[in-house]
């Protein structure tokens, strides 16, 4: 679990970056619960990327409504197409 939460933060960091926010935001990567993210699912404000190992993707029946899925690995190619207007939620849980 603990290793999930470390892959969230680095691809929230990485993200970030690569969107051009600068390490100052970076560093100030907010977390959504799951209560408050299920409140917004729907909402056009709101992308959430399921940013998850392949593995785990494949081998996981559960999905969020919604998601987007994209290689944690890859998260320099991707991170620009991101709206930046809006609230980018990664899931890898």
């Amino acid at each position: 679990m603990r290793s999930k939460r470390v892959l969230a933060t680095f691809a929230a960091v990485v993200l970030a970056l690569a969107m051009g926010f600068g390490t100052a935001i970076a560093a100030e990567v907010s977390r959504m619960t799951t209560s408050d993210l299920n409140k917004r699912l729907g909402d056009t404000g709101l992308v959430v990327l399921d940013v998850r190992s392949p593995g785990d993707w494949q081998a996981s029946e559960l999905m969020v409504s919604g998601a987007i899925r994209k290689s944690p690995g890859a998260a320099l190619a991707w991170a620009g197409e991101v709206d930046k207007g809006k609230t980018v939620v990664l899931y890898c849980a």
